[in-house]
């Protein structure tokens, strides 16, 4: 199976959209496909993933892999790149939510889970950190500064 990790185009939001909706990861819908990036496998969106540069702190969000091909390494290509492309805007950190039992995979990449109240003050307001429906994920962040030589 080859899967192409390529930068996500208009005519891919619906398919976006839908897998993020089986999934069940929050963002259900795509306001915008700007910074969101899409695993293919021939000409079907199997993943996705997106990143917001917010005052030098990227956002990692909607990671999301068709149920029948996760555990394959697209999850782990999708947030690679999500982690390259965040370095290369000039990111001095990256932040996500998370339900708990994907905090392992996460850790992977060197993020370790955080308390709100710990966040950069430009994250503590987005409805992502704050927003009582995702009360019950976790936050992690990742400081580019500390895995620099990790990442290179």
């Amino acid at each position: 199976m080859s899967v192409v990790v390529q930068k996500a185009a208009i005519q891919q939001r619906k398919a976006i959209a839908s897998l993020l909706r089986r999934s069940r990861i929050g963002r259900d819908s795509v306001q915008s496909i700007r910074g969101m990036w899409v695993a293919m496998v021939g000409t079907r969106v199997v993943g996705t993933t997106g990143i917001e540069l917010i005052r030098g702190v990227a956002v990692l969000h909607s990671v999301a892999i068709d149920k029948p091909l996760r555990r394959r390494g697209i999850g782990f290509r999708l947030v690679t790149h999500g982690i390259t492309e965040a370095q290369a805007r000039g990111a001095t950190a990256v932040a996500l939510v998370t339900m708990f039992w994907n905090v392992n995979f996460f850790r992977c990449f060197g993020f370790r889970t955080v308390s709100r109240k710990d966040l950069p003050s430009q994250l503590q307001q987005l409805d992502l950190f704050s927003s009582p429906k995702y009360r019950f994920t976790t936050p992690m962040m990742l400081d580019m500064r500390r895995n620099q030589k990790s990442l290179d």
